[in-house]
């Protein structure tokens, strides 16, 4: 099994899966397939910025911080749009980064 040595967010291509890897963490096949052939980006060389995104702009916010961003994003928002501020640390972090990605902030 193969593992990473950064945060990594994989999404199945299908959709049906993601999740957050850590340095050190086994990445299921699915995984693998999702992550085939893209450029990373070392944590160290993203933003340190919340404003630019990516998951080291987030790493370094607390939990109420988190909330709160997520928050400030739902302002506004259709209800099936809005971001969950429900959950751990990483799962607001996921909604964050999903959320820039998605472009949809």
């Amino acid at each position: 099994m193969s593992t990473v040595s950064g945060v990594v967010i994989a999404r199945s291509e299908d959709g049906g899966q993601s999740a957050i890897f850590s340095p050190g963490d086994s990445l299921p096949e699915w995984a693998v397939d999702a992550l085939k052939g893209h450029k990373f980006l070392v944590a160290e060389d993203r933003p340190a910025d919340p404003d630019k995104g990516g998951p080291g702009a987030y790493e370094s916010l607390t939990k109420a911080q988190l909330v709160e961003a997520i928050e400030a994003r739902n302002t506004g928002r259709d209800e099936d749009k809005r971001l969950a501020t429900a959950g751990n640390k990483s799962d607001l972090v996921a909604a964050l980064v999903a959320d820039d990605a998605a472009g949809d902030n």
